[in-house]
């Protein structure tokens, strides 16, 4: 696919993650015609992807500067931006992405991302495509005053439109909640895609205080790890 490049946002303390990441992307997504980048600190993420790299010094710790750079390597008008710890269970075929281009560039919606609940999220209206998905789901378009209209969960973006809602010295949750708020009420066009088990969340932070925050693997771990024949998640210590 010419039009659409894999995007994957890593840093270096989750590279416990990669090699059980590309194994799913390689079985269930259909883009290896599509250029690959991906942006860390220091470490070559590897596997046929370019790794993108902020520099040294205060600015490649940073988040957002590291993805800002990695756009600037981008010469698609679509990227498909995942991050490294959201292991896809369920096939999107090469099909569907093209479908998804194909809609997004004949319309003005900026995003197709999808979802496996929508309790996060008010949506406007369904929207119903002429030809049906291969990985089957309902559309909808997300209301332009709903939480997380800038949400990093699995999506299809306006490269244009990404780069737009991105500033420097963000987290990823700046870039969720500020970046919602920087859009809101906008004619943003965002579709949300939801069906069941697209992806398993392979990790998550716990801990109430800035103190006691630490990684724990995801409840629902063994089962994903034998159904997918997978390897064990070693926390780093």
């Amino acid at each position: 696919m010419k039009d659409l490049t894999l995007l994957v946002g890593t840093c270096d303390k989750y590279s416990f993650l990669w090699d059980n990441f590309k194994t799913l992307e390689q079985r269930y997504l259909g883009l290896k015609d599509c250029p690959r980048v991906a942006f860390s600190e220091s470490m070559e993420f590897g596997d046929g992807y370019t790794t993108s790299f902020e520099g040294k010094g205060k600015n490649s710790e940073v988040w957002s500067n590291r993805l800002l750079k990695a756009l600037k390597e981008v010469d698609t008008e679509f990227v498909f931006f995942v991050l490294e710890d959201y292991y896809f269970t369920r096939e999107i075929p090469q099909e569907d992405f093209e479908q998804i281009v194909q809609l997004l560039t004949a319309t003005d919606f900026n995003k197709f991302m999808y979802v496996n609940q929508l309790h996060s999220y008010k949506v406007a209206d369904t929207l119903w495509f002429e030809k049906r998905m291969k990985l089957f789901g309902t559309p909808f378009i997300q209301h332009p005053t709903s939480d997380y209209l800038t949400s990093v969960q699995p999506a299809v973006w306006r490269t244009s439109f990404l780069k737009d809602c991105v500033h420097r010295d963000w987290s990823p949750w700046d870039l969720e909640i500020k970046g919602t708020k920087e859009i809101a009420g906008e004619n943003n066009k965002i579709l949300l895609y939801h069906s069941d088990d697209i992806y398993f969340n392979a990790v998550r932070s716990v801990g109430e205080t800035s103190a006691e925050k630490r990684i724990a693997v995801s409840e629902g771990w063994e089962e994903v790890r034998d159904k997918e024949n997978l390897k064990e998640i070693v926390l780093p210590k």
